[in-house]
């Protein structure tokens, strides 16, 4: 059996290779802004003269428009395929990225601008992606998943070290300006001629050759099946919970790092070279997950976060006592992102994909805009980020216990009804 696994998984990756390296690319635009915030706190709070919790408050913002449009946007996935939607989707993100450089001052301004970016945004985050690669894998999915999602991670390690050289060079305005163009530009040059999702393959193939090559129907449950089931509503709390707190510790960890006495050169190279862990962990877990049941892999990432917390709280400025915990951080979300989508794949099957992994998204928007926010007020009000820290704790053992009790894969029949397999994948 294992034999046959490793062909199918060889056959897939000769015939659909190009649509990983394309969705990659297109992945790494949506996080180009949020993760390179962290570079833009100090020079907005000194030019604008806003509190961090101002600056932050465009996630919040985000967050709330990601939630809304969402499950919206991931029905309309299901119904006119991921490649119509993600091609105009990178140019229209990186040009909303770009309007940040006319920022003047004005809150009404920076969120209306918050307003347009999250509008935009939607497209080139992981559902669009995800969404054409599982569709195409079965055998190698955990795999051709983490590429994809190590695209976002790449995203993130180059985005703060160019935000932080342009901004010494040019300023923060030029900044927004050339990261926005320019990274647009490059995913719509990479995704034009790769970016077919099976139905978008198949709709511009020719008639005799797509009725050859449409196979079954996509199994699993339909969308009102997977949201009112409790393995959602668990998927869902921890979901919220894990990515409320990584993204908020990214976000924050350039400003974090200097409050302990760390040189801003040596914060921000720490802060995007650290993110090779979330490079790591995406590759690891991609590499089990195939083999070794969701929940419990997840389980033991869950609990990474609150080790790296811990760390993080020790006192030193020294870049080599804090590598240990910004790398473990790191690691944690490159596996904890790819888990989100892949047991959504594994616990509710393809066939309402889109709708279902719709709301996920939308839950782990409202993370990315309540982490970010909750960290910049509590250190507004006490000028340090330990209560933060501190938290990380309690919710990395909670998170561990709730994707634990997930339990085995339902194995999907034709009618897409569960039978729970022996094994549990």
């Amino acid at each position: 059996m294992a034999k046959d696994q490793s062909k199918a998984a060889a056959q897939e990756w000769r015939s659909h290779w190009k649509l990983v390296l394309s969705a990659g690319v297109g992945m790494s635009m949506s996080g180009i802004l949020i993760s390179s915030l962290g570079a833009f706190i100090v020079p907005l709070e000194t030019s604008l003269q806003w509190s961090r919790t101002q600056i932050t408050s465009g996630l919040f913002f985000y967050a709330v428009i990601g939630v809304i449009c969402a499950p919206f946007y991931g029905r309309l996935v299901d119904r006119i395929g991921p490649r119509r939607l993600g091609l105009p989707g990178v140019l229209l993100c990186g040009g909303a990225a770009a309007l940040f450089s006319t920022t003047t001052g004005s809150m009404v301004q920076w969120l209306a601008l918050w307003f347009i970016y999250a509008l935009a945004a939607q497209v080139p985050k992981p559902l669009t992606w995800t969404a054409a690669v599982s569709s195409e894998f079965e055998a190698s999915r955990g795999l051709a998943l983490a590429l994809v999602l190590i695209g976002g991670t790449i995203g993130g390690i180059v985005a703060p070290i160019v935000a932080n050289h342009l901004i010494a060079s040019t300023g923060w305005r030029s900044a927004y300006l050339v990261m926005g163009l320019g990274w647009g530009s490059l995913a719509f040059a990479v995704c034009y001629p790769f970016f077919f999702g099976r139905s978008d393959r198949l709709r511009t193939a020719p008639v005799r050759k797509a009725s050859a090559d449409s196979g079954a129907p996509l199994a699993g449950m339909t969308a009102r099946e997977g949201l009112m089931s409790s393995r959602f509503l668990r998927l869902a709390i921890t979901t919220l919970l894990a990515n409320s707190l990584n993204v908020g510790l990214l976000v924050h960890m350039i400003p974090l790092l200097e409050s302990t006495g760390m040189p801003a050169s040596q914060a921000t190279w720490l802060a995007g070279l650290a993110h090779i862990g979330g490079i790591i962990g995406a590759l690891v877990i991609g590499a089990l997950v195939d083999r070794i049941a969701g929940n419990r892999l997840g389980a033991i990432c869950y609990l990474l976060p609150g080790i790296a917390t811990a760390g993080l709280l020790i006192p030193s400025d020294s870049v080599y006592v804090r590598l240990a915990p910004v790398l473990l951080l790191t690691f944690a979300g490159g596996a904890i992102v790819h888990l989100f989508s892949y047991l959504t794949t594994r616990y509710f099957g393809l066939r309402a994909y889109g709708a279902i992994f719709g709301v996920i998204a939308s839950v782990m928007s409202l993370g990315v805009g309540v982490g970010p926010m909750v960290g910049g007020f509590i250190f507004d009000m006490t000028k340090s980020y330990d209560l933060f820290l501190l938290a990380g704790v309690p919710i990395a053992i909670f998170n561990a216990i709730l994707i634990l009790s997930l339990g085995r894969y339902p194995d999907f029949a034709g009618d897409g009804e569960p039978c729970v397999t022996p094994d549990g994948q």
